[in-house]
């Protein structure tokens, strides 16, 4: 499914805090993000110790499975986006997700809560 989606990871050491942006081409609703997320988790713990590097371990994800992550200097630079996705790091260990519908270049809110939640209420 082309379902083009923005993820941004904001607020993150790894990055000095500043957000960092890709867009996939595929697999962006909700669900698929999930599929996507559950899978960054998963290889994030596998690491030891667990890397707190969750960029690397999406772009990861999405490259293992034959897609392209790719970077955007702007989170709606893109045409074409659908959803986009905030991850953000809240210490200690807590990262929130919010989750925008995109329409003509316009976000609105669609779904907010911790990425645990986000599992749960889309896998």
């Amino acid at each position: 499914m082309s379902t083009r989606a923005v993820y941004t990871f904001a607020n993150f050491e790894a990055y000095n805090f500043k957000d960092q942006h890709v867009c996939v081409h595929q697999e962006g609703h909700p669900e698929g993000a999930a599929i996507y997320f559950d899978n960054m988790i998963y290889f994030a713990d596998l690491s030891e110790p667990s890397d707190p590097d969750l960029l690397n371990q999406f772009v990861f994800i999405i490259e293992r499975i034959g897609l392209k992550a790719i970077p955007q200097t702007n989170r709606l630079d893109a045409g074409d986006l659908e959803w986009g996705y905030t991850l953000t790091y809240v210490k200690p260990i807590t990262i929130d997700v919010t989750v925008h519908r995109i329409k003509n270049g316009t976000e609105t809110q669609h779904w907010s809560g911790t990425l645990m939640q986000f599992l749960k209420d889309h896998l």
